[in-house]
Formats: structure tokens, C-alpha cells, sequence
């Protein structure tokens, strides 16, 4: 009788380019590289949208810079008064 060996195996893809609008919660994951392309824009909704290189390729760490919290960054009122719309939109090419 011979021996069954399965492997399962979930792995990230190498290189992402987003080139489509998104909205809502959206996650995605690479190993190499993720390139924002023209036509990409992201509506906020939902949990937000995170973009992270996972298991990387190359050595040494990778290290993320966590978000701003509107509860306990300060505020420059030397500013003038005024919001800019949520979202972004890219025009050329962005890689992380």
C-alpha cells in the first residue's frame, strides 16, 4: 500500500496591480509588490481598505507605519478652514 501526502496550500499572489474602483472593506496581499495603476480609486466605506506585503520575497522586515488616529493626533488650527473629499485616485503609477 503506498503513502498519501496532501499539501494545502493558500498562498498570496507575487504582484498585485489595482487598476479598478473599490469601496467598502477591501484586503489585499502580496508577496513582492503592489502597484496602484491609473484608473485606480478607493471610496471609503465598510472597515476601510488595507494593501500589505505579506511572507516577502526579499530579506530583512517589513515595516508598516501605523494610521493616524483622530482621537489623539493634534490639530493644527494654524490652518485655514476647510475638508478635502475622502478617497484617492491615482493618475500614473504608485507601487508599495
Amino acid at each position: 500500500m503506498g503513502t498519501l501526502l496532501v499539501i494545502h496550500v493558500i498562498a498570496q499572489p507575487y504582484n498585485i496591480t489595482l487598476s479598478l474602483p473599490e469601496s467598502g472593506t477591501q484586503l489585499h496581499q502580496a508577496r513582492n509588490s503592489i502597484t496602484f495603476a491609473a484608473g485606480y480609486s478607493y471610496t471609503p466605506g465598510g472597515e476601510g481598505m488595507v494593501a500589505e506585503i505579506v511572507n516577502p520575497v526579499v530579506s530583512g522586515d517589513v515595516n508598516y507605519a501605523p494610521a493616524i488616529h483622530p482621537d489623539n493626533h493634534a490639530i493644527d488650527t494654524s490652518l485655514a478652514v476647510g475638508k478635502t473629499a475622502g478617497g484617492l485616485q491615482v493618475v500614473g503609477a504608485a507601487v508599495c
